[in-house]
């Protein structure tokens, strides 16, 4: 056997002392003191390397996210909404959201849109886009809500909800509304009413338009300009009708027609006025 014992002070300082006592070794059995590379990888990594391994790892605890208002015409293609974290993200992180109705309708005024939105590695934001729908109506403004409803990596949300603002621009519009149907002698009422409240007035034109019934005849023809104040929606004509001495007319119809006018535009234009005889309702 070998004697492979070291003694303290015998002339090796401690560095030197340990490589003889190694070099002994190997010589004496013929053995490395390497760990062998099937030990290692079937015990793992090495200690040293996990611990590295185990300092990279991150996550997103410290990221708060939110999303953002925003409007739009609704000639407009789309409307953007973007998403942000209050710092740059160490990973891809993504963002669960889905639409929600309020004034604005999905199917009418925007399309239901839900989904995962990615914020990359190494940014702060990201942007979600909702189609609008351009339904030609006389509206006021609406909106509709972007909800957040989760996220990845242990982000926290910090404010759900992004509004979502539709601006109408379509120009504001008169429209004519049919009078109820009433009995020779009584008065056919025509609403006029605006799509929307202006801030400044406006006017409307409108003339009768014969059909079956004849003006000075079965009603008092008519024609001239309405006023709308600043702020008012919705005016009336009245037309009187006339009883004549003819038997068996039955129904008669005629017209009140929007002809021109002045700060809005003219959308529906003609309304119906039905005239019953009397000897029809008895």
């Amino acid at each position: 056997m070998f004697d492979i014992t070291h003694t303290p002070g015998a002339g090796l300082g401690r560095r030197s002392g340990l490589a003889s006592l190694m070099a002994l070794a190997v010589a004496a059995f013929g053995v490395s003191h390497a760990r062998p590379a099937a030990a290692a990888s079937a015990t793992g990594p090495a200690p040293v390397a996990t611990a590295a391994a185990a300092r990279t790892v991150v996550d997103c605890s410290a990221c708060l996210v939110e999303v953002a208002d925003s409007y739009r015409s609704e000639a407009r293609s789309y409307l953007h909404f973007t998403i942000r974290s209050n710092i740059k993200v160490p990973m891809d992180t993504w963002v669960g959201y889905n639409t929600v109705n309020a004034t604005a309708l999905a199917g009418s005024d925007y399309r239901r849109t839900r989904g995962w939105a990615k914020i990359a590695r190494g940014t702060a934001r990201t942007t979600v886009r909702v189609r609008l729908i351009n339904d030609r109506r006389g509206e006021s403004k609406e909106h509709f809500w972007l909800y957040l409803i989760g996220t990845t990596h242990g982000a926290s949300i910090d404010d759900p909800w992004g509004r979502g603002l539709i601006l109408d621009d379509d120009p504001p519009r008169f429209i004519v509304f049919d009078a109820t149907p009433v009995v020779e002698g009584g008065s056919l009422v025509f609403g006029i009413k605006l799509s929307r409240k202006l801030s400044h007035p406006t006017w409307v034109r409108y003339a009768t338009i014969d059909r079956v019934a004849r003006a000075g005849q079965d009603y008092v023809g008519k024609t001239g300009w309405l006023r709308f104040p600043a702020g008012t929606v919705s005016r009336v004509v009245t037309i009187r009708t006339l009883t004549d001495a003819t038997v068996d007319e039955g129904w008669e119809g005629m017209r009140l027609h929007l002809t021109s006018s002045v700060g809005a535009v003219l959308g529906d234009r003609l309304g119906r006025g039905d005239i019953l005889e009397k000897d029809v309702i008895r």
